[in-house]
């Protein structure tokens, strides 16, 4: 009797210890994937970052004539404005009319589009106007966007760059009139709640805006650029 219970005691234990070296092997495996997760997350938000940050860059070096040529690939979020694409079916973002913009940068095209912005009129700083002239910085800059954050749309993600001027200790957002710089119009700016998943990247633009004085006086108008991506792969299309 007393030899069935040592044995039965012996497997007891050996079942237990098991049982023990078991759960701390899954213990270690689970932290260790978690770990790797972890950094693999971080590395790819370090490489969007980087990513995000390069693309304020080329605004300044890409001719605002170079994107005439591009369209909008029959997506209507890249319209010119959602009612003439439902009505006529046929897509047309516009771009070409940048043609006639030679040796003018995107980041100068947009700055001469927000130079007339007056928030307490509550004016529009993008409407692709300059007083009564055209300036298509609004155009030039959905252009542009377009092109680069094209590895993001096909990937499934949405973006948007709007632009806050700073005004003593806050900053009030610069309404865009019409279709904004997004590939998703149901989205008004980079402050909207989009997930745990959103990456938003911010950059100092500064705007001098003059007057007719003789020579004329300029003063620096300090906003800031914002560009946000998040992933989704709903219908991006206002409805």
């Amino acid at each position: 009797m007393s030899n069935a219970r040592h044995a039965q005691a012996s497997l007891f234990d050996g079942i237990t210890f098991l049982t023990l070296v078991m759960t701390s092997i899954a213990i270690i495996f689970v932290s260790l994937s978690g770990y790797g997760s972890m950094q693999n997350s971080v590395i790819n938000r370090a490489h969007v970052t980087n990513y995000l940050q390069n693309s304020f860059k080329t605004i300044y070096y890409v001719d605002a004539a170079a994107l005439s040529s591009v369209t909008c690939n029959d997506e209507p979020y890249y319209c010119n404005s959602e009612s003439d694409c439902r009505s006529s079916g046929n897509c047309v973002m516009g771009c070409e009319e940048l043609s006639t913009w030679t040796g003018l940068s995107v980041a100068e095209l947009i700055k001469r589009d927000m130079r007339d912005y007056d928030q307490a009129s509550n004016g529009t700083g993008l409407d692709d106007t300059f007083g009564l002239s055209r300036a298509p910085g609004k155009l030039a800059a959905r252009c542009a966007f377009k092109e680069v954050f094209q590895p993001f749309s096909t990937a499934g993600y949405s973006y948007m760059v709007d632009f806050k001027k700073i005004v003593g200790s806050s900053a009030a957002q610069v309404p865009q009139a019409g279709m904004r710089i997004t590939n998703n119009q149901q989205v008004t700016s980079c402050d909207q709640e989009m997930g745990k998943e959103k990456l938003v990247v911010n950059a100092p633009f500064k705007v001098f805006k003059c007057n007719k004085a003789s020579p004329p006086q300029c003063e620096g108008q300090d906003f800031i650029m914002t560009a946000c991506v998040w992933p989704t792969r709903e219908t991006t299309a206002s409805s």
